[in-house]
């Protein structure tokens, strides 16, 4: 009978250890790769929303582009027409014009860069986080050089205007002013 109960508790003992370890490996493999899928869904179910925020991000910045091109032509074509044209002409034009398109083609590089980037990220690439970061750091670099070709575009716009502005003050001494009769 005490050998009876030696071998159910050993073949207890045997078999209570046998479904731990098994329980344990069980746990250890299928709760990481849960764990991934759980991320993997919720990465899939945001990457929708994600890429539309990407290429709004984007469009917004063609848009700041065409509106800074725009922009420019405009001062050129002002200055090619209604200042040149008055015999005046500011010292540094080229430089400033060469600026801006230094400044411009700076920016554009960034954004093809974010561009490529967008279209990089995907929840089945190793590592969504990373591209989601680069996209944003690309961003960053994007806002910063746009800011530099919007200032260099400023600095034109000044070049131009303080030429102007001379030739308006010019003009005005040149004209009488009229003169109240009093009653």
């Amino acid at each position: 009978m005490k050998t009876f109960r030696k071998i159910k508790f050993a073949v207890f003992i045997s078999l209570a250890l046998l479904l731990f370890t098994a329980s344990f490996t069980r746990a250890a493999n299928p709760g990481s790769t849960r764990s991934s899928e759980i991320k993997m869904k919720a990465c899939q179910a945001k990457e929708g929303v994600i890429k539309t925020r990407m290429n709004n991000l984007l469009r917004l910045t063609n848009n700041i582009f065409r509106v800074f091109g725009d922009i420019t032509a405009r001062v050129e074509e002002f200055y090619q027409t209604k200042v040149t044209t008055e015999g005046k002409t500011v010292a540094n034009y080229d430089t400033l014009k060469q600026t801006v398109q230094n400044k411009k083609e700076a920016a554009q590089a960034s954004l093809t860069k974010a561009n490529q980037d967008s279209q990089d990220f995907s929840c089945n690439n190793g590592n969504p986080k990373l591209a989601l970061n680069t996209f944003r750091q690309d961003m960053q670099n994007v806002k910063s050089a746009l800011k530099d070709y919007r200032t260099a575009i400023k600095n034109l716009i000044v070049a131009v205007h303080s030429v102007t502005g001379t030739m308006e003050k010019e003009k005005l001494t040149l004209t009488p002013k009229p003169t109240k009769i009093p009653d």
